[in-house]
């Protein structure tokens, strides 16, 4: 994936056959909406899922553990 802004506030990556895990998100501070949906994505629900700035993290239809700990309603 090319380098992203630091400043971006909302990325949408659904149905892009992305596949491994979400580690180069984990610089993207400034992300409010994270949409990573209908792709490949493995491992666990990464860390900064909890990152108080983000707001809206959509993760599935992939390969992700622990989805549900995110499936609070509001």
């Amino acid at each position: 994936m090319p380098a992203l802004p630091t400043n971006l506030k909302m990325l949408n990556l659904s149905g892009n056959s992305l596949t491994g895990n979400l580690s180069e998100i984990e610089q993207l501070r400034s992300l409010v909406s994270l949409d990573v949906s209908h792709n490949q994505v493995t491992g666990s629900v990464p860390p900064f899922a909890m990152h108080p700035e983000l707001d809206v993290l959509i993760l599935h239809d992939n390969k992700v553990q622990h989805q549900c700990v995110l499936c609070i309603p509001f």
